[in-house]
């Protein structure tokens, strides 16, 4: 079974631009065709039973293209735990199976416990700054240098404080051993490189520099997502959203998953 999810969570109780729908995809499997004429799943997800690797493979590609326009703080972690929620999508989870979570993305993790984090009242920029994903990286990520200053960062880990406006990464780590504690697991991620971190000025505003560029954009570093699939070790894989084709990359995750389900 593929299932599609969005990083589109909504703003917490905040209407913005590019936020306007409160709980945005609410971590529900998207199956709307993208390619004109293309026959989507008839359920919430491709079901490969049956089917042929090109049946499979003109279902993944009618559905999995959904664009840059959602919501500009992407909670990708909290969609993808949303996502494997029997509750949100009674019916895909299967006690039985192995489960892989391909991250594909060109910011980090934006998962607020506390939603005031995207709250855009004017009075509140003396605290949070600018309404952009730079609050993100602000309370989501420490490093050496923990300000608005323009410069290099070093030792950038997430933010494991008790008052934290993000969530913990170990919500997200419990979360799958939860669901296969067997192990029977790879997590992925085709994103920016972790590294270099810098600070960068837009005017008066901060602004976290690119990673990596390719012709087709760039992508900033994905610090907590990547501590995300550290913890798996062997069964996690970091790969470039910056390349000019995805393929190799997509290679490199099936193979992996082939290689590390014990079924």
């Amino acid at each position: 079974r593929v299932g599609v999810v969005s990083t589109d969570l909504g703003a917490g109780p905040y209407t913005l631009v590019t936020c306007e729908l409160v709980g945005g995809d609410a971590g529900k499997l998207q199956s709307t065709p993208r390619v004109a004429g293309c026959e989507p799943p008839n359920k919430g997800w491709i079901d490969s039973t049956g089917k042929s690797k090109r049946e499979v493979a003109d279902a993944f590609a009618c559905i999995a293209t959904l664009g840059t326009a959602g919501c500009g703080f992407e909670q990708t972690l909290e969609a993808a735990y949303r996502a494997l929620d029997p509750a949100v999508n009674p019916g895909f989870i299967r006690r039985n199976a192995g489960l892989a979570i391909v991250f594909i993305t060109d910011e980090d993790d934006c998962s607020a416990e506390n939603p005031k984090l995207y709250d855009p009242d004017p009075a509140m920029l003396d605290r949070f700054g600018p309404l952009t994903s730079f609050r993100c990286f602000e309370f989501g990520v420490t490093c050496d240098i923990n300000d608005r200053s323009p410069g290099p960062r070093e030792d950038c880990t997430p933010t494991e404080a008790a008052d934290g406006y993000l969530y913990s990464i170990q919500r997200y780590v419990d979360r799958v051993n939860q669901l296969k504690p067997g192990g029977e697991v790879v997590v992925a991620a085709i994103a920016g490189a972790v590294s270099p971190v810098a600070v960068a000025l837009r005017g008066d505003n901060p602004e976290l520099s690119p990673s990596c560029r390719s012709a087709a954009g760039m992508a900033v570093p994905p610090i907590r997502l990547g501590a995300f699939v550290d913890v798996f070790g062997a069964r996690g894989l970091m790969q470039s959203i910056c390349a000019d084709d995805f393929g190799p990359a997509l290679d490199k995750v099936g193979d992996l998953v082939v290689k590390s389900m014990t079924r």
